[in-house]
């Protein structure tokens, strides 16, 4: 792993062998370590989640490794949701809707999109969120048909102006 995150194993009190690495000294040396470590024949990733160098480091690392993606499955458990996990989801919608309520009512005619934006994250966190799952989208007027849309300052709501909003927090 990269060096750099390190503490986040740290956080979670992780009990097992770590190798890091960095920029400056490039990552073969840790996935050299790993492979002395732990001979490994089989291994079961995320596929649209590992990097294709880390897929690349580890064949170069275990030429034998043989690499199974259980995406699929992986994904079949992330749709079991017990009643914590529901009510932590209902937690963050409510804690939304309350915060683009907030939005709603306060957006004025000639407002730019990078600033009803900045009305919605500090809705948010007023709100209880503890940081955002991604970055909060607001598209106004024609902007608002792109599936990605980009900030515009210069996009200005009107009377007509349709408003789209994606948001997701993290409680």
């Amino acid at each position: 792993m990269p060096n750099l995150e390190l503490g986040s194993w740290e956080l979670v009190d992780f009990d097992g062998a770590t190798f890091d690495w960095r920029d400056q000294d490039g990552y073969q040396a840790a996935f050299a370590a790993l492979a002395a470590h732990m001979l490994l024949t089989r291994l079961a990733v995320e596929g649209q989640v590992m990097r294709v160098f880390v897929y690349h480091a580890l064949k170069q690392a275990l030429p034998q490794l043989e690499i199974i993606d259980v995406e699929q499955e992986v994904s079949g458990l992330r749709m079991i949701k017990s009643e914590v996990d529901i009510a932590a989801m209902q937690a963050a919608i409510d804690l939304s809707e309350r915060a683009l309520h907030h939005v709603l009512a306060t957006v004025a005619i000639g407002q730019s999109e990078k600033q009803i934006e900045s009305v919605l994250i500090l809705a948010l966190f007023a709100e209880g969120a503890d940081d955002l799952a991604f970055v909060s989208i607001v598209a106004a007027g024609e902007n608002s048909a792109h599936p990605k849309p980009m900030l515009a300052p210069t996009i200005r709501s009107n009377p007509e102006t349709r408003c789209f909003f994606a948001l997701a927090v993290l409680l």
